[in-house]
């Protein structure tokens, strides 16, 4: 990572302090110590600042173009065909009524890109011997919930899939309904705070956790704590239940510690209601 010109500059000026004498450099046009004095100069304008600014702004634009090259290379090497990261980013490609067309190049794709037929809004991709496993969701509306695909959105998904996929493997579309997570958790609040405030801001803190989960991470109840606990009038959150099931389970499994979401998602259990699973109580 490049550094700042400050930085930079900072670093030239610690060289220079640093240097008890200037004959190794094999200066010799000039009286040494007058050199010396001359570069001792406390001034703001005095001329080796300058220089040594313009140098700093030199290296500084220097190591940016590194930095930029190096990112480039980065997301080069993301997009080499065959990967794990090249086929999420063809998912998300997918347009959900369109005809694939075969290009020149041996590579299928759309003769436009049409935004609002790409309905694959969520995507992780695991692999294993050739055989992968792409786990999609959709979304309605940008700030929406996540939702699975139709059966029918689905099949279209898994033949664009059987198309772009490379010979000799095999990926398989899996699109589900969201797990379900329900609890029982006391917040220890500040008296000072109304209890109304309060309520909003716990569920808004609890919902904004479950919305920004990476697609197909783990649900870690720490994280759902420390999210509790920044809201402001909070002192201290105990958690009483915490429980969990993929959409067709049976029953709900004890999450002690975290809980990855066999859909790659998480919602709150459809019925349940914060005010049956959230208590105040004054600290």
């Amino acid at each position: 990572m490049s550094r700042t010109i400050n930085e930079i500059y900072a670093d030239i000026i610690a060289e220079k302090d640093s240097l008890d004498s200037l004959e190794d450099l094999g200066y010799s046009a000039d009286d040494t110590e007058l050199l010396l004095q001359d570069l001792n100069s406390s001034s703001k304008v005095a001329v080796w600042r300058l220089w040594a600014y313009i140098t700093a702004v030199t290296i500084f634009f220097h190591e940016k173009l590194w930095d930029l090259f190096k990112a480039e290379v980065e997301e080069k090497l993301k997009a080499i065909p065959g990967t794990d990261t090249w086929l999420a980013n063809e998912c998300r490609k997918f347009q959900n009524g369109d005809t694939l067309i075969f290009n020149n190049d041996g590579t299928y794709g759309y003769s436009s890109l049409k935004p609002d037929d790409q309905i694959v809004k969520r995507v992780a991709v695991t692999g294993n011997f050739g055989a992968s496993v792409v786990k999609i969701a959709s979304q309605d509306e940008e700030e929406g919930p996540l939702r699975k695909l139709t059966p029918e959105e689905l099949t279209s998904f898994q033949g664009y899939l059987n198309l772009i996929q490379y010979a000799g493997s095999s990926v398989t579309a899996v699109s589900n309904a969201s797990d379900k997570l329900k609890f029982s958790i006391e917040v220890f609040h500040n008296a000072l705070v109304p209890i109304t405030t309060l309520e909003v801001n716990v569920e808004s803190a609890i919902n904004s956790y479950l919305a920004n989960l990476e697609f197909n991470g783990a649900f870690r109840v720490i994280k759902l704590i420390d999210a509790i606990q920044a809201v402001a009038g909070v002192v201290d959150v105990g958690i009483e239940s915490m429980e969990a099931k993929a959409d067709d389970a049976v029953n709900f499994s004890n999450v002690s510690r975290m809980y990855e979401p066999a859909s790659g998602y998480l919602e709150i259990e459809t019925g349940s209601q914060y005010s049956e699973m959230l208590k105040f109580s004054v600290e």
